[in-house]
């Protein structure tokens, strides 16, 4: 049952179908008695409209809980959490900036900042990051053994309506990827599988499953991927499902014994993103999904790469002193474009994402713990 967000009246369910009218057996019965039921079913309508703005907004006074929210002086945002409600794991999507902070998911605008709490999970639960693309943003919350019962939760917040959905999901659930009104998740029951839901029709469908699927799950440009570990020293591959074709490609990672270990793996429009962590280096790792290449971005002491699929940037350190910079490289259609700076956090980030103009790191300073985005792309 989807939960109305936004401040505008909505019906608080499905309008109950009006009652029967019969008119009199007589010469003088209406011409067209359909009317009065409309109209009955138009009453209800406004009625249930007028009490959906009425819960929301009881809802939001009662909400003690907000994010603080400045704007830095560059035009940016900047969001200020502690230690137990750290922000962390931001994604850029639309002009919007969404991150998780302890129990809460949340959205901002990055043109005005209006801020919204759109998830928060009862005490005790666990939520996975959220993953966004455009219009819906969608989490997991899986109630802890100390939760206070209920089963795990799949959210869909609907960003263009301001309406939240809900859907009962398997206690093994795990990572969301958004792709258009496609939102896909990884099944961890008795045996894994991808799955993924039309938010147009609400259909959920199997996209694969088997004991050698694991997560996380990917979706970008009408693919919907997942990993594919191996054994025996053999490099794991990502598998990458065409929804319109149902075709499979496999993608390999690493070279089979090379002893690199990979991590953040990522899907962006066109681009299947991963790092190989060597004894002394990390490269990043680009494949284009159209042409099939891949080539390396970045190499040396570079972490935490994030892309829109138009642009990569990673943090790396440039000189002895430690100091953390944030650098990106464009991507076109044959060779990536030069290296450029994007900025200069404080401390360390622990995850970045960038979007359109817009690039975001996290990061703590010892005491307190912050978001910062900045207008920083061409």
């Amino acid at each position: 049952m989807p939960e109305d967000l936004t401040t505008q009246g909505r019906p608080a369910g499905p309008a109950p179908a009006p009652p029967l009218v019969h008119a009199p057996a007589t010469l003088s019965a209406p011409r067209h008695p359909w009317r009065r039921a409309v109209i009955l079913a138009l009453l209800v309508l406004v009625v249930g409209m007028a009490l959906g703005a009425a819960g929301f907004a009881a809802e939001q006074r009662a909400f003690v809980w907000k994010p603080s929210v400045s704007e830095t002086s560059d035009g940016g945002w900047l969001v200020t959490g502690s230690a137990g409600l750290r922000p962390d794991v931001p994604v850029i999507a639309d002009g919007r900036l969404v991150w998780g902070q302890g129990p809460y998911t949340c959205v901002l605008d990055l043109d005005d900042g209006d801020t919204h709490v759109v998830g928060a999970a009862p005490r005790g639960t666990s939520i996975w990051p959220p993953a966004a693309d455009g219009r819906y943003v969608a989490w997991i919350e899986m109630p802890g053994d100390d939760a206070q019962g209920g089963p795990t939760q799949l959210w869909i917040y609907d960003a263009d309506r301001g309406r939240r959905h809900s859907f009962t999901v398997t206690p093994g659930a795990a990572t969301t990827a958004v792709d258009g009104d496609l939102v896909a998740w990884f099944d961890g029951g008795q045996t894994p599988r991808v799955v993924a839901l039309d938010m147009g029709t609400q259909d959920r469908s199997v996209i694969a499953q088997g004991e050698g699927l694991d997560y996380p799950v990917l979706a970008g440009d009408g693919l919907v991927g997942w990993l594919q570990p191996r054994a025996d020293g053999r490099a794991p591959s990502v598998v990458l499902y065409d929804i319109d074709s149902g075709e499979e490609t496999t993608v390999k990672l690493a070279a089979d014994g090379s002893g690199l270990s990979v991590g953040d793996i990522q899907l962006c429009g066109r681009i299947l993103l991963w790092t190989l962590q060597g004894a002394t280096t990390t490269s990043i790792v680009v494949h284009d999904v159209h042409s099939g290449t891949s080539s390396v971005i970045a190499s040396g002491a570079v972490e935490n790469p994030a892309t829109d699929g138009e642009v990569i940037v990673w943090v790396v350190t440039d000189d002895p002193s430690g100091t953390p910079v944030v650098r990106g490289r464009t991507l076109g259609d044959g060779a990536a474009g030069a290296e450029f700076e994007v900025g200069r956090p404080k401390t360390w980030p622990s995850s970045l994402a960038v979007g359109g103009q817009w690039v975001a790191w996290s990061f703590d300073d010892g005491s307190w713990s912050y978001l910062e985005s900045v207008k920083a792309l061409p």
